[in-house]
């Protein structure tokens, strides 16, 4: 890593600081980006970061379908990578899209809307740094299900993507 770099990720670890947990900030940073994007259908408070992720029924908070929840995975470390003073750390986010199906047996009714919304969410994050998270470096998304077949089962279409976010931390 070049004196730029090493200064670089030094300077960005000063002015995260410690108000937020990195995971956290990823994950609200993520929501704003969706929301940006002015999804067709998808109320922009119906795009909330949980703990976890919808299960097979709707919560019994006041959101409306469509939803998209992110929640956070559990991190993991890089023990090769990362220069002498700073450690790479992988941050798992994932993005779960939830909708009323009522077993739609045609599976053209919504579906290019809801593979719409997944094609622009991937695009807004893959290959991305984030702005607002000076230790992220990289995020690298990837497709889950299209459909999940036990979701649907129970009249609610279920997709998302999964997003692995490279964050560089100096040691304390």
């Amino acid at each position: 890593m070049g004196h730029w770099a090493l200064k670089h990720w030094l300077l960005a670890y000063n002015a995260t600081g410690d108000s937020e947990s990195i995971h956290y900030q990823i994950c609200t940073a993520f929501q704003t980006t969706i929301r940006a994007l002015g999804l067709s259908g998808v109320s922009s408070d119906s795009i909330v970061v949980k703990k976890l992720p919808l299960k097979v029924v709707k919560d019994f908070d006041a959101l409306s379908y469509p939803v998209i929840i992110l929640s956070p995975v559990r991190p993991r470390s890089i023990p090769e990578q990362g220069a002498g003073v700073a450690d790479d750390t992988i941050y798992g986010v994932n993005i779960a899209i939830y909708d009323d199906d009522d077993q739609e047996r045609t599976l053209s009714a919504n579906m290019d809307t809801r593979m719409l919304w997944v094609e622009n969410i991937r695009k807004a994050l893959h290959n991305k740094r984030i702005d607002s998270v000076s230790t992220v470096y990289r995020c690298v998304v990837q497709y889950k299900d299209v459909m999940v077949p036990r979701a649907w089962t129970h009249n609610l279409y279920a997709s998302g993507l999964h997003v692995d976010v490279y964050s560089r931390e100096h040691r304390t």
